[in-house]
């Protein structure tokens, strides 16, 4: 969970029976590319527990205030479930996925392990995927658009300028331009290389 650069920020909230209560904004979580407020009571009433109850709201873009937000209620269950359980551990001080919102104690059906800080194997699995797919279809539409290179080639450049559209267009019509494909080849590889920081890349022994 980051914390709100605006934490201090105060929110009067009204529940369904028209009661008032003051809660403070004190983090946020994005899960999913949506954004969410984790907010937190300021005060404890008779009947709770000793700590203030904590509140998640979604944030959306104010369409009336380009500058400013709004928090609206998580309507979808699925959703708000999905929500509270990465809330709950981002609390406790543990990661949650930003793509899913599993964590240790609510993984992914079947089970799943980290892949990375805030992202689980069933995620990365899905999005590596996702861009496999993605590239191939980049790759193919070069190829057939120019006629300058085979699929093989064009996978082979996509995959070098990672997935980028706009790089692997530009060096596909610097080939179609007459640019010989082994020297755009190594530049590119060139790039790739430079562009892994040193000692990033370790051998398994």
């Amino acid at each position: 969970m980051s914390q709100n650069p605006q934490a201090d920020v105060i929110v009067t909230l009204v529940d369904e029976e028209g009661n008032e209560r003051e809660f403070a904004i004190v983090g946020e979580l994005k899960i999913a590319g949506k954004s969410y407020a984790l907010l937190q009571a300021r005060v404890v009433i008779e009947g709770e527990e000793e700590a203030p109850p904590l509140m998640v709201l979604g944030v959306e873009a104010d369409p009336a205030d380009e500058k400013a937000d709004l928090l609206v209620d998580i309507e979808a269950d699925e959703e708000f479930e999905r929500v509270m359980i990465a809330a709950e551990a981002a609390v406790a001080g543990l990661d949650y996925c930003r793509v899913c919102g599993c964590t240790d104690a609510n993984g992914c059906e079947g089970g799943c392990i980290w892949a990375a800080p805030g992202l689980c194997s069933r995620c990365a699995m899905a999005a590596h995927k996702a861009l496999q797919e993605a590239g191939r279809s980049l790759a193919s539409s070069l190829a057939l658009r120019y006629g300058v290179l085979s699929y093989a080639e064009a996978v082979v450049l996509v995959n070098l300028v990672h997935g980028d559209d706009n790089q692997a267009t530009a060096a596909v019509e610097r080939i179609h331009r007459g640019e010989n494909w082994t020297a755009v080849y190594h530049e590119l590889a060139k790039r790739a290389v430079l562009a892994v920081p040193e000692g990033s890349v370790q051998g398994n022994g």
